[in-house]
């Protein structure tokens, strides 16, 4: 069977950019054997880390990480794997040819959670030296994609101390302005009110708790990048919502800009905006017994690398 007939997937590979850090003179080596050194001394410690989500019992706990090295024409890049358990697991179970219940000592693993990263050095005097990280997330069609990025933040952030880049918010408005069109937008209102339930006065002495949740959301196409701003900027009722958020792409990277009330002050608005390129590649069914084989990911991942790069110094 040729490979215009098998069944494909999609692999989307998201880019994150880490925060810039002032380095002294160092090598792009040298800037790998750091980041490994921080891998191993994580892997010799006993605590591990863990992360969990609000109002959820399940706990990530990022067991151990390895890595191999490879290089992107002469520029070394280092290839990441995660090994990931979820624990604390109240429900679930294995069959086989016995019903196995789930006990909270239980792990359920992965060891195939990967990022590519690559050393970047921004500057040209050395006594001002910055450098960042390029991470490309590796997420394989076997697990959700959401998972894959929970992992790979808890590494960047709790393991290797890296911050995620956030862009500034009249940043994405001029990259806006250049498109003529935007092919979609998505604008989404959530708000939490607390007084005015309609509980029966007879239960009063009873309620502990009541809010209502309101979410509100429009979806435009092929609007023009004029008409786009307008509605982004727009004000919105700040007693029926708390939080607005725009979302839309231009060409392979998706913005997103959040503005949020902080407290119960109108007037105290805390604006985010965040940019990720986002490529893809695709895995032919006949290839799945490839899919973690690191030569193999590393052939998928150094074209979108290559393609990154070219796009950031347009």
């Amino acid at each position: 069977m040729n490979q215009e007939q098998e069944k494909e997937y999609i692999v989307k590979v998201p880019v994150y950019t880490t925060k810039p850090k002032i380095v002294n003179s160092i090598s792009y080596n040298e800037a790998i054997d750091r980041l490994k050194k921080d891998i191993d001394n994580y892997n010799k410690k006993g605590e591990k880390t863990k992360s969990d989500k609000r109002n959820k019992t399940k706990i990530k706990e990022i067991d151990h990480i390895d890595y191999f090295d490879s290089f992107l024409e002469k520029t070394p890049v280092l290839l990441v794997k995660i090994t990931a358990n979820d624990i604390n697991l109240w429900d679930g179970f294995l069959q086989t040819e016995t019903r196995i219940n789930f006990k909270r000592d239980f792990k359920l693993g992965s060891e195939n959670n990967f990022i590519l990263f690559y050393p970047n050095f921004i500057g040209i005097d050395i006594k001002k030296l910055k450098m960042n990280w390029f991470c490309l997330i590796y997420e394989d069609p076997n697990k959700e994609n959401d998972e894959i990025i929970k992992c790979a933040k808890i590494v960047l952030r709790q393991v290797l101390n890296l911050s995620i880049q956030n862009i500034k918010h009249i940043d994405v408005l001029n990259e806006l302005k250049k498109a003529k069109t935007l092919s979609e937008l998505s604008i989404k209102l959530r708000g939490v009110k607390f007084d005015e339930n309609d509980v029966d006065a007879k239960y009063m002495e009873y309620l502990v708790d009541w809010r209502l949740k309101k979410e509100k959301e429009d979806k435009f196409e092929k609007i023009p990048s004029e008409l786009a701003q307008e509605i982004i900027e727009e004000e919105y009722d700040h007693n029926e919502y708390q939080k607005k958020e725009a979302k839309f792409k231009i060409g392979k990277k998706e913005y997103k800009i959040t503005t949020a009330q902080i407290n119960d002050a109108a007037e105290q608005i805390r604006n985010t905006a965040e940019a990720i390129f986002t490529d893809s590649c695709v895995v032919y069914e006949s290839e799945l017994n490839k899919l973690y084989n690191t030569d193999f990911i590393l052939e998928k991942l150094t074209p979108i690398l290559i393609n990154y790069l070219s796009s950031n110094d347009e």
